[in-house]
């Protein structure tokens, strides 16, 4: 986990290059920036690790410390998942959707 000295800024320190003849251009590799952003995304990559191991075993232990089966859900979502593609027209397809419906009575239209 990264620190942030007392009395120093948490957001943008950074080095200056010594050879630039200005003195204000950094060097990418001297550059340290501890954010809490920085932070979040580390904790964000270990939650997408853990979500990952989750998925992979099918259960997870809850904090009551229960074994929750979850396998038979994301096998049921991957079997009825459907892939649209950039070109789809959610608004055509939303039309037409509400059309099939009042054909069938259904006239409430759908938010």
């Amino acid at each position: 986990m990264h620190s942030v000295q007392s009395g120093s800024s948490p957001s943008h320190s950074h080095s200056t290059a010594g050879n630039s003849p200005t003195g204000s251009e950094t060097s990418a590799s001297k550059r340290h920036t501890f954010t809490h952003l920085t932070y979040s995304r580390h904790h964000l990559i270990d939650i997408g690790k853990e979500t990952i191991k989750i998925a992979e075993n099918g259960e997870y232990t809850n904090d009551k410390g229960e074994v929750v089966h979850i396998k038979k859900d994301l096998d049921w979502a991957g079997d009825n998942c459907i892939h649209y593609s950039h070109e789809f027209d959610f608004d055509e397809a939303m039309k037409k959707f509400e059309e099939e419906l009042s054909k069938h009575g259904n006239v409430e239209k759908i938010q």
